[in-house]
């Protein structure tokens, strides 16, 4: 570790709580601070503490609730249902140390909520060349707490759904996940991994193309098995780097999937540490029941700017909060353009 740069001590204070004594839990802060420096060498000190967050954070929802394995929804969404098991995993750890759990609950909710905007977003797109086309065109697009002044809220798969049917300052829109672990089951061997859910369209929107083969299908009803791409780190690490991976059947959450394609090694695609994706109807939900918990892009028309895109989505989020007031008063949303001009 460094000796001017040191991680963010509300993240190092949760890794004494959480990681187990011993030998295992020495080795994993150990790991975890050697890289820190790594990445204060290679980047910068507001980068490496970021990324030390989001680490942290993960490292914590694992040691905290092992259990939970979020389910892969079959291809045809299920977020509702993961949401509410994981919650109910929650809920018994309160009842268990209650003063502990909602500690880790709130921090670890702060730093995937705010790390993925924070690090995937503003470090990997923002501090760095954005490996897209059209890179100038692309905004995120957040939902904005009026009441807390929070404009980096993740977005519930209705209002999604709504502000891409009706916008027009928008070619094109689509919604990723936040990162979640997933236990992976490659010819009988099971193993942890990180993964998002992705629209269909996610990939073409970002004008990704794949290292080998290709991304999903977009049409989700010709399929007859969930599609998963692997990042190009995971493919060399799991699968030793070999071509027969396409088109090959793992399990993600005991749910079949088949490996489709394998992305550039230089691409993090809004989530660092990501190791695969999974392809789903991510706008499943509504404004009532499934909550917020995804990522929203846009691709901007050739000849929309961001100042009539923002209006626009204004009047819209306007509107679903006349329609939906029980869970959309008080709610705004905040456009950011990935790639900040000079």
């Amino acid at each position: 570790m460094t000796r001017d740069v040191r991680p963010p001590r509300w993240a190092e204070a949760l890794l004494l709580r959480v990681l187990p004594p011993g030998t295992v839990g020495s080795s994993v802060k150990a790991d975890l601070d050697q890289e820190f420096g790594d990445v204060v060498a290679n980047r910068s000190a507001i980068c490496a503490r970021a990324w030390y967050a989001w680490e942290a954070s993960k490292i914590a929802a694992h040691f905290t609730w092992g259990g939970v394995r979020p389910g892969a929804g079959g291809g045809r969404g299920g977020g509702i249902d993961r949401m509410t098991h994981n919650v109910r995993i929650a809920l018994r750890s309160v009842r268990r140390d209650p003063g502990f759990s909602v500690v880790a609950i709130v921090t670890i909710a702060l730093g995937i909520g705010a790390n993925v905007a924070i690090f995937s977003v503003v470090n990997t797109v923002l501090l760095e060349p954005l490996p897209y086309a059209d890179a100038d065109r692309l905004v995120a697009i957040w939902e904005w707490n009026l009441a807390r002044d929070r404009r980096d809220n993740v977005a519930n798969p209705g209002n999604f759904a709504v502000w891409r049917d009706r916008s027009v300052a928008f070619r094109e829109m689509t919604a990723i996940s936040l990162v979640q672990p997933a236990t992976i089951t490659v010819s009988g061997q099971p193993d942890e991994a990180m993964m998002q859910y992705t629209s269909p369209d996610f990939f073409s929107v970002l004008a990704v193309a794949a290292k080998h083969e290709r991304t999903f299908i977009t049409e989700l009803e010709q399929l007859e098995t969930t599609e998963a791409i692997v990042s190009h780190r995971y493919w060399r690490r799991r699968f030793g780097g070999s071509p027969d991976v396409i088109g090959r059947t793992i399990q993600i959450n005991s749910v079949p999937a088949v490996v489709v394609g394998v992305l550039p090694p230089e691409y993090v695609v809004f989530g660092e540490g990501t190791d695969l994706w999974v392809s789903i109807q991510i706008d499943v939900g509504d404004q009532t029941s499934s909550g917020r918990w995804l990522m929203v892009l846009g691709r901007l028309e050739a000849d929309a700017t961001l100042e009539v895109a923002d209006a626009e989505m204004k009047a819209i989020s306007a509107a679903l909060a006349d329609d939906f007031p029980d869970f959309n008063a008080g709610w705004s949303v905040s456009l950011v353009p990935l790639k900040l001009r000079g």
